[in-house]
């Protein structure tokens, strides 16, 4: 993760991914998510009891397996960017007893990989896996990470200085000899590149993997929704579900009073790097943010999840006046805009001192808590927004995430 910026992963500005052909051994898999037959059945997405299990991500399905509200089938729809297949898990729990296993493993279907819960140790490739360890109080199953010296979070810095936490290398060239002797009940990762191929070569190796494809919603609440999976995963379904509903009440209540805003500024977002001012498009993460806090973000007319691709020309002629300018990558000073290039200080919020960055909470390593707990607590990351966007609607909050950006 750490070789690609955290914005361009928040963006998911990346290319579209092609199937991969004989990724994981002994199976073939699913050609559309739709083709899953056990999702043809009334129970699609509920639980026996007909709870809505998922209400506003888009990236994964859970169905239950068996009448105990014990096993799940859970589909991750778009492991990677342009994924033509699904990747299917069944969790099935490990105390069931030989009878109750046999039944519902001939449920289930010829390519899902069966996971046992709840799960014991975990390793991870992404820092934003861990704040839902934190939240569903499993911590003490954290024993592997890409970039260990990276986190943010005191818990996840205290392990590894512990030793507890194995340093599992960059995703380029994963350890797999550590993660072997490590052997955790499940490797969770992020795709980032098209064909999927570190899940490839983890599953090759006999590892068991859960792509997560949480960094490809495109609405704040359908990510922070994610941390339901990890609640099948720990059998802790209900303290999610009761997380999730607290903060999706927070998040809606806040959409709802920037909504009431009588006028809303116009935003700049992202800056110049390499010649190239890659902005988010309008059905995009970012965009739909500023748009709940009631921004006008310049370019929410334009299609498309990923980035628009432009020129520092064309962005100065729509956005000169824009009233602020939010994330502008490693700037620490408005001096450093300056020093990147001149030209940038012509703009209207540059002169006004209205910059804003995410990078109020960073660690000495490199670690930043925008990327480790924003994408679950997307209600705080909001608040801060409807703070810069209108002061006078949440005068007493204090920001969390970002910081405005010093001379």
């Amino acid at each position: 993760m750490q070789r690609r910026t955290a914005l361009q992963l928040l963006l998911a500005c990346l290319l579209g991914a092609l199937p991969v052909a004989g990724c994981s051994a002994g199976t073939e898999r699913t050609a559309a998510p739709e083709t899953v037959p056990l999702y043809e059945s009334g129970l699609r997405e509920r639980t026996p009891d007909g709870e809505a299990m998922v209400r506003h991500a888009t990236g994964f399905t859970v169905v239950p397996i068996d009448q105990g509200n014990n096993a799940w089938l859970v589909t991750v729809k778009r492991p990677w960017q342009g994924a033509r297949f699904a990747l299917v898990y069944a969790l099935v729990p490990r105390d069931a007893d030989a009878q109750s296993q046999a039944e519902i493993r001939a449920q289930l279907p010829a390519d899902a990989a069966v996971i046992e819960t709840p799960v014991r140790s975990i390793a991870t490739f992404s820092a934003s896996f861990l704040t839902p360890l934190e939240l569903l109080g499993a911590t003490g199953s954290w024993v592997g990470h890409d970039q260990p010296s990276r986190v943010y979070s005191e818990w996840a810095q205290r392990r590894v200085e512990a030793g507890q936490v194995a340093r599992l290398g960059d995703r380029t060239d994963v350890d797999i000899e550590r993660l072997l002797a490590l052997q955790p009940d499940v490797v969770m990762l992020n795709e980032y590149e098209p064909e999927g191929p570190v899940f490839a070569r983890l599953s090759a190796a006999g590892l068991s993997v859960l792509v997560s494809g949480d960094w490809l919603e495109t609405t704040a609440l359908g990510r922070a929704e994610w941390i339901k999976l990890f609640g099948l995963l720990y059998g802790r379904r209900d303290e999610a579900s009761e997380y999730f509903s607290r903060i999706e009440r927070d998040y809606l209540q806040l959409r709802s009073l920037a909504a009431s805003a009588g006028e809303r500024p116009v935003v700049l977002s992202n800056a110049p790097y390499g010649g190239v001012w890659s902005v988010p498009a309008g059905e995009s993460y970012s965009a739909r943010l500023f748009s709940d806090a009631g921004g006008d973000y310049l370019w929410a007319h334009t299609s498309g999840t990923g980035a628009l691709h432009l020129d520092l020309e064309q962005v100065f002629l729509q956005a000169r006046d824009a009233h602020v300018w939010m994330n502008p990558g490693a700037w620490r000073t408005l001096d450093d805009g300056r020093r990147q290039d001149p030209r940038l200080s012509a703009f209207n919020a540059y002169r006004s001192g209205d910059v804003y960055n995410f990078d109020r909470r960073t660690a000495a390593g490199g670690g930043n808590d925008f990327f480790e707990s924003g994408p679950y607590r997307p209600h705080v990351v909001l608040a801060d927004l409807v703070r810069i966007f209108h002061p006078d609607l949440l005068p007493d909050h204090r920001l969390y995430y970002y910081r405005r950006v010093p001379p």
